[in-house]
């Protein structure tokens, strides 16, 4: 190993915490006033200004620091805690090391596609206040909302927010090295680094970074050497007030297999959802595509189209795109018949699934991991009073039966106590963010099965 000044910060994350069991204030007191000299032989050699910051390194926290560099590199032996003004004398100065060469085109080929900015983002209810904070990123990268995350569904425009910020910070500072890549591209460019022995290329392109901005992180999880190395990045570019940019399908606490220190991470920052857009929302998309693309296409078509698709903006734009396609290959005008007729026959080519209150109750139960038929007995308990709620909440927003049919098929209920209880669970959505979340991903799972 050579990069000595890698090696100490990754032992300083690896042992702060216990050292602030020794003592909550040594750690930025002493520990941190510790430099990273070198590795000579099985030594790592560390400086610190003063012979009282050296007395109680020795006493306090020595063992710990040879503790946390054995555990990162098994070849270190002894550690060797010095005065800087007798490290040149001791040690005989440092040879100057060979500078890691970095490919400038890295920096010049930023992955993104200048069609995405924030001129054609389409702004809801859904979206707004994630896209305050990109706008917010992107006027002062580094110094607020630093890591930015943003989580949704597939489609629902998280890479076009992302892309845009990237695009707004270039287009005010052109020197900036920002640089756009998914997660699985971060993984194999990794083991390639690793596999043809570049490591320290690798971690110097990256952490020379302004701007990085990572898609789906999810998909680091369980693959414990990536998250340690994207730790230490990460960590590095945040400390010296670099902008990280992160998306994924889920909030950080539920990515599978995430490494707890990435998910106090990505939680200290902004975390803020995308949420599927609403009717007016889903117009404005198309309406502002069709005026882009100069098309002739007439208000009542885009309505029908923007009522049928609810799920997200990329199958609101591909039917658009399916529509535009068909006209031009058979030389017709786009009408409300043709959108009617290909809206038809793709309803035909899917499967049908019937979607019933059992349907909803079975599902709700079948997440919290409880037998349906608990739900309609006479327990008080909070689980299943809560459960049943959840079931007359969820039944009402995907199906929008009325009130009386759902008191029916919980046992008689009134028509004021399922009004109760969808309010209830309203107010919780509201108040508790994991909660909305775990609704979100019922009410996912059930709109799947249509």
């Amino acid at each position: 190993m050579n990069n000595v000044i890698d090696f100490w910060e990754r032992v300083l994350d690896l042992i702060e915490d216990e050292c602030k069991e020794i003592s909550p204030l040594g750690f930025n007191t002493w520990v941190k006033t510790i430099k990273p000299y070198d590795f000579i032989n099985d030594t790592l050699i560390l400086t610190v200004p003063m012979d009282v910051n050296k007395d109680i390194i020795e006493k306090r926290y020595l063992l710990l620091i040879k503790s946390g560099a054995e555990i990162l590199n098994p070849q270190i032996k002894r550690v060797e805690v010095v005065l800087e003004d007798d490290v040149e004398e001791l040690y005989g100065g440092k040879e100057e090391k060979e500078s890691i060469h970095i490919d400038e085109s890295f920096y010049k080929n930023s992955n993104l596609q200048k069609k995405f900015t924030f001129d054609n983002y389409v702004i809801g209810e859904n979206n707004r206040f994630a896209c305050a904070a990109a706008l917010s990123v992107a006027k002062t990268p580094g110094a607020s909302y630093n890591p930015f995350f943003i989580y949704g569904d597939v489609g629902l425009g998280k890479t076009h927010l992302m892309q845009a910020v990237g695009n707004a910070i270039l287009e005010n500072d052109s020197s900036k090295k920002v640089l756009y890549i998914t997660s699985e591209e971060f993984v194999i460019e990794l083991v390639n680094s690793i596999k043809d022995n570049k490591i320290d290329e690798f971690r110097a392109k990256y952490r020379t970074l302004d701007v990085l901005m990572i898609d789906d992180i999810q998909f680091i999880g369980g693959k414990d050497r990536c998250q340690e190395e994207f730790f230490y990045t990460f960590s590095h570019l945040t400390k010296s007030n670099k902008q990280v940019i992160i998306t994924s399908d889920r909030p950080p606490r539920n990515i599978s297999k995430l490494d707890g220190r990435l998910t106090s991470r990505f939680e200290g920052g902004l975390t803020w959802d995308i949420k599927k857009p609403d009717y007016e929302t889903r117009y404005a998309i198309l309406k502002k595509k069709v005026q882009a693309e100069n098309l002739d296409v007439s208000d009542e078509c885009i309505e029908i189209i923007a009522k049928r698709f609810k799920d997200n903006v990329r199958e609101i734009e591909g039917i658009l795109n399916k529509l535009i396609a068909y006209s031009t290959l058979s030389n017709i005008d786009i009408t409300k018949e043709l959108v009617v007729s290909l809206l038809h026959d793709m309803d035909d080519s899917k499967p049908s699934k019937s979607i019933n209150m059992d349907t909803v109750i079975y599902e709700v139960c079948k997440y919290y991991d409880i037998d349906p038929n608990s739900i309609h007995t006479a327990s008080r308990k909070a689980e299943i009073l809560t459960i049943r709620q959840i079931c007359m909440y969820v039944i009402k927003e995907v199906l929008d039966i009325p009130l009386d049919k759902i008191g029916e098929r919980f046992g008689g209920k009134t028509h004021s106590t399922v009004i109760n209880a969808i309010d209830k669970i309203k107010a919780k959505i509201e108040a508790d963010e994991k909660f909305r979340d775990n609704i979100d991903e019922i009410m996912t799972n059930i709109e799947n099965l249509i």
